[in-house]
């Protein structure tokens, strides 16, 4: 029988672009997330559908623009969107969800009603 060496401490980072959502209304976008669709940007846009929203990069002069927090290593950034979910209605629960990119909108599109596991 062949057996296989584990040599990976610590945590693993997941390579899928990943918003996670807190109960106090913000969310974490994980660094696949930033790297591939917020490089360097410090303010997001959101917007409300039918059970999805979206997130778009934005200048801290854009009307309804959020502060896009970055984590002191660069890992992940918050938003702090309580007022959104509030202003919508949307019941906030724990969970981390794969958002699908919309080239033409340059959106981030997130459902809001995914519950499956994400993928890492």
């Amino acid at each position: 029988m062949k057996l296989e060496l584990f040599t990976q401490k610590g945590r693993q980072s997941t390579h899928t672009p990943t918003i996670s959502f807190s109960k106090t209304g913000a969310m974490r976008l994980n660094s696949s997330c930033l790297n591939n669709y917020f490089n360097k940007a410090q303010f997001v846009q959101l917007f409300h559908g039918e059970d999805v929203m979206a997130i778009k990069s934005a200048k801290e002069t854009d009307p309804g623009a959020f502060k896009l927090t970055l984590s002191k290593k660069g890992n992940f950034a918050t938003v702090g969107s309580k007022s959104f979910f509030k202003y919508y209605n949307i019941p906030v629960t724990k969970k981390s969800v794969s958002p699908n990119w919309n080239n033409y909108s340059k959106q981030l599109i997130i459902n809001l009603k995914e519950e499956k596991p994400v993928k890492k």
